[in-house]
């Protein structure tokens, strides 16, 4: 719409950003006054302890600007989003890591929108192929922590 003359650039791109930052805000608060009991139990359920859960706590602590700002790039997002509020991680450094993440991908998305807007079924099957091929690193990546890094498995236990 915007290459067609109907929409303004600008104004697009300010309702793109901010509809983004909103949804994860949401999701931030969701984690935040939304865990509880429940999550503790799946956890456990998962074989997740109070050893692993801090490691993986301090991990996010460390790295927290990073996880957001790749947290941007990939559909799973609203995992590692609730995590951060569960974690009662402080919301202007989320806010800000979250805003630095949005605006090159709510540019290059209204970028590719402006320029391949006329294409949109063929550019439409490419970003599912991208998505799919994302979503199956993800899983394959968490499921090769899981297995090989879990301190269940005999490869570990043979290692060390």
């Amino acid at each position: 719409l915007v290459s067609l003359g109907q929409l303004n650039w600008f104004w697009t791109f300010k309702a793109l950003f901010w509809g983004d930052i909103i949804g994860d805000i949401f999701y931030y608060y969701a984690g935040r006054w939304g865990h509880g009991p429940w999550t503790d139990r799946l956890a456990r359920r998962f074989g997740v302890t109070k050893e692993r859960m801090n490691a993986f706590n301090q991990i996010f602590n460390e790295h927290a600007v990073k996880i957001i700002i790749i947290n941007k790039a990939h559909a799973l997002g609203a995992p590692v989003l609730f995590y951060y509020g569960a974690l009662r991680f402080p919301i202007w450094k989320f806010l800000w890591a979250n805003m630095a993440g949005t605006l090159p991908k709510v540019a290059l998305f209204e970028f590719l929108g402006y320029f391949l807007g006329s294409r949109l079924s063929t550019v439409q099957t490419y970003l599912d192929v991208i998505g799919i091929a994302l979503t199956a690193a993800m899983v394959l990546a968490l499921f090769w922590f899981y297995w090989f890094r879990s301190s269940r498995s005999e490869w570990h236990k043979n290692r060390t």
